[in-house]
């Protein structure tokens, strides 16, 4: 299936034809795509690859939570030796 561009300038032809034309040339491609027959084996796949993303990006999330606990803590520390500094360099 082949889209056609168009003209990209709004003189009343392809994609550029205002917002009316972009409207229902969206019907169409939707109508196209709904009259695609649905394959159960891609939509299982599709859902184990979502789910598989999703469980990236909830580790990915503890990792950042850890990593930010972790800042915090080398910051504290951080704090402690240059107040130890400052106090001996007042000394």
């Amino acid at each position: 299936m082949a889209l056609e561009t168009g003209s990209s300038d709004c003189d009343g032809r392809g994609w550029g034809g205002g917002f009316q034309s972009l409207m229902r040339r969206k019907q169409d491609l939707l109508k196209q795509v709904d009259a695609q027959p649905v394959n159960v084996k891609d939509v299982d796949r599709m859902r184990r690859e979502m789910q598989a993303i999703e469980d990236d990006i909830a580790n990915a999330e503890k990792g950042k939570a850890a990593l930010k606990d972790k800042v915090w803590e080398v910051e504290a520390k951080l704090v402690t030796k240059l107040e130890e500094l400052e106090r001996h360099a007042d000394q």
